[in-house]
């Protein structure tokens, strides 16, 4: 999570750490933007279930559109091999040309890590409490990285569901499997083995 020992602001860049995050280090000063923004929610940020906060893709991004503006951000170089932004800023470029990660997710080995860039998330739960819409966006913001980022069977790139909870002894059984790709993009021609 951003802030004024985080990222390049914490010497992070020439560290084993760095080799985790999903976004390059490595920034020259001036090392953080200072303007207030609105990050905006990239195509792959549209379907993962770090920034899911509603089930309906249209209701999800007005959402995230009418968030309260972070204070600013840590700058980043772009995103690492195998890394998916999931919001990005609106003016800033990293070295890429590539809008610059805000938060970002990785598959690193057997485990996973994510990078905010901003370190004022915070507000997201007091301006919808003080428009009286509760902090629901916030919480489901951080309980949704949390579950992803424990690899919460729920936020798994593989599910299989059936149509019934409960089946009679010699009923058919019918499974729906969806596989997705490391971005929950739908993966075509996937090959399942299920035991």
């Amino acid at each position: 999570i951003g802030g004024d020992r985080s990222f390049d602001l914490g010497d992070y860049a020439q560290t084993p750490i760095a080799d985790l995050l999903p976004m390059r280090l490595g920034v020259s000063e001036p090392s953080v933007v200072l303007d207030t923004f609105s990050p905006n929610l990239t195509e792959a940020g549209q379907r993962h279930p770090v920034t899911q906060l509603v089930s309906d893709a249209g209701q999800n991004a007005e959402i995230w559109a009418n968030l309260h503006p972070l204070d600013g951000a840590n700058k980043v170089l772009s995103l690492t091999k195998g890394a998916d932004a999931l919001l990005t800023h609106p003016t800033e470029m990293g070295d890429d040309g590539a809008p610059m990660p805000i938060l970002a997710v990785k598959e690193v080995g057997r485990g996973r890590t994510m990078a905010l860039t901003a370190d004022a998330s915070w507000r997201w739960s007091l301006s919808e409490a003080g428009e009286g819409h509760g902090n629901q966006s916030y919480m489901r913001f951080w309980k949704g990285a949390m579950r992803w980022l424990a690899q919460d069977p729920s936020a798994s790139r593989v599910e299989v569901n059936s149509g019934t909870e409960n089946y009679r002894l010699g009923e058919e059984v019918r499974l729906v499997v969806t596989a997705r790709r490391s971005n929950f993009e739908p993966l075509e021609g996937a090959t399942v083995n299920l035991v």
